[in-house]
């Protein structure tokens, strides 16, 4: 490794921090009169996006796909079908499978039981997933910050 690459500058890490998306899609379940309005959080660094579906309800008395909400314009995905695994499960891994649909719409598609899928809702989600993004970066959301070099204690 050369001198210089050891002495140039540390590079430029683009986050959003963590933005907070209310839904009220047609597969969550109805918010009762006490009820926080439901929302999901997504965060961008550079081109990797993160989705934390964490505490969704979803509307258990319908079955099969179920509508979460949209992703704002700058997580949209690179891939506009994908589809991802998610945790239904308080208490241990108990796959759900979500889809990315036309790089922005979420939904619940299905859920692995005894190695097949279910079309029977969970009642709520706990987990999140991550893809990829060649959307342009909000630079309104949050400044640029050094990432520490590596090698620096």
């Amino acid at each position: 490794m050369s001198v210089w690459h050891r002495l140039s500058p540390a590079p430029v890490v683009r986050d959003t921090g963590w933005q907070t998306i209310q839904t009220a899609a047609s597969g969550l379940a109805a918010q009762g009169p006490m009820d926080p309005i439901q929302f999901f959080r997504v965060r961008r660094i550079d081109s990797r996006v993160l989705v934390d579906l964490a505490g969704l309800r979803l509307d258990t008395e319908k079955a099969g796909l179920a509508n979460l909400g949209q992703l704002p314009a700058w997580a949209a995905a690179s891939i506009p079908q994908q589809y991802h695994w998610v945790n239904d499960h308080p208490t241990s891994l108990h796959p759900s499978v979500c889809a990315v649909h036309v790089g922005r719409t979420l939904y619940w598609t299905g859920q692995v039981i005894k190695g097949g899928i279910g079309v029977t809702r969970p009642e709520q989600l706990r987990g999140g997933f991550e893809y990829t993004t060649t959307a342009a970066f909000p630079h309104d959301l949050a400044p640029t910050r050094k990432e520490k070099p590596r090698w620096m204690p």
